[in-house]
């Protein structure tokens, strides 16, 4: 039997202390077998993945059992199983000098799924499941080449998340079970081309056409395009990152063929041995929802995030996010209920804790209000009768 992958090393922003990577359980069968085929097959692809279950229990038990425009934990007083997630990959090696083929295909089934359907693949490829939570998606297919020019070229064609936000659909990136709000206003997967290579030792950019939010038909035969540019100091205790993505858009937020352009800054500092802030400004700015030339809207946000590390085993976070949402752009698990007019808050105090180098245990307590443009508007939580909330949700990470 092969041995076990070893855990990656610490990142150097949020999430994770061990990282994004598999964190194989040595003495579990269903480690040693992923471990086992991936080391033991002539395509020289890795089988990983994660599970995430979780419980979010809302005070005021909403008679429709959702709080309000949160996403992956919307369900409350309730058991959600989050995600089974898989990953079959061959990943490029960037400091090989040589031409490499790789590629990745992702399944996800369960509760998160609903929110990284990509419009004419995932229906194509399966049946809609006969359960009204729990789905099957494939968010991620793509594949990669690289090229040995330069520093590395390397070029990834297919359907793949978008790099828009700090957030990610694939849970173990994450510090935090919730998401903030302004993941309602960022696209999820792009089915396109996206060119990346590495300019300088501190400056990263990426770039390509797509087919626009979510999805993989080609519905109003329109080109959107993606970019991304990124600085890392040299002593990788600072990093800016800028993304956008700019184009016609139908069917994720708007049902006309208008323009949607939405970019996110990312600061990331680490402050201090055990202190790392991380600052996010997103803009979102459309020229019609329903195609009306008056129908114009956007939304955006800043949040603000404080880590700290206690010990390999331990790390606390703090999130505290304002969104203003001028057109009700916010629409949740509902698309067909936008949200009030208004600003939004969200202050989340979350705990990480790594019993084993595989597993995160991540409770949080997080409250949410709202201040309406107009009093005559429905309010975001409880069922449309209160402008605030409080959650208090755990969930447990398993890594194989």
């Amino acid at each position: 039997m092969p041995e076990p992958r070893r855990p990656p090393a610490p990142r150097d922003v949020h999430g994770s202390i061990r990282g994004s990577q598999a964190n194989p359980l040595a003495d579990h069968p269903l480690a040693r077998l992923f471990d086992c085929i991936s080391q033991q097959n002539k395509f020289d692809f890795e089988l990983y993945g994660y599970l995430d279950h979780g419980f979010t229990w809302n005070p005021d038990s909403p008679a429709d059992r959702t709080n309000g425009p949160v996403l992956n934990n919307y369900r409350s007083n309730a058991y959600q199983m989050n995600g089974l997630y898989l990953v079959a990959e061959r990943k490029i090696d960037p400091n090989r000098d040589a031409i490499q083929l790789g590629g990745r295909l992702d399944q996800l089934y369960g509760t998160d799924a609903i929110f990284n359907l990509t419009t004419g693949l995932d229906e194509n490829i399966v049946t809609d499941s006969a359960s009204r939570f729990y789905k099957l998606a494939y968010p991620q297919a793509y594949a990669n080449l690289f090229l040995p020019i330069g520093r590395g070229v390397s070029f990834k064609v297919g359907s793949f998340y978008t790099t828009v936000g700090n957030v990610s659909a694939y849970a173990p990136e994450n510090f935090f079970y919730s998401l903030y709000f302004s993941d309602n206003i960022q696209p999820g997967t792009l089915t396109g081309f996206l060119g990346e290579t590495q300019l300088t030792d501190t400056i990263n950019i990426r770039f390509g056409p797509n087919l626009g939010w979510n999805t993989f038909d080609n519905i109003n035969n329109s080109v959107s395009y993606a970019g991304s540019l990124t600085w890392k100091s040299r002593n990788k205790k600072s990093q800016i990152q800028f993304d956008f993505q700019n184009g016609k858009q139908r069917s994720a937020i708007t049902v006309a063929d208008s323009n949607v352009m939405v970019y996110s800054l990312v600061i990331n500092q680490q402050l201090h041995e055990h202190w790392h802030y991380m600052l996010e400004h997103d803009l979102l700015v459309s020229n019609s929802r329903t195609g009306t030339i008056a129908d114009d809207y956007e939304s955006y946000s800043l949040s603000n995030y404080l880590f700290y590390d206690f010990n390999e085993r331990w790390r606390a976070g703090l999130r505290f996010e304002w969104l203003r949402d001028d057109d009700g752009t916010l629409t949740g698990v509902d698309p067909t209920q936008p949200a009030a007019p208004g600003s939004y808050y969200d202050l989340t105090l979350g705990l990480n804790w790594h019993p084993r180098d595989h597993l995160r245990i991540r409770p949080e307590i997080r409250g949410d209000w709202q201040v309406r443009d107009s009093k005559t508007m429905p309010a975001a939580f409880d069922d449309g009768t209160s402008t605030n909330q409080v959650l208090l949700a755990c969930d447990i990470l398993w890594e194989f």
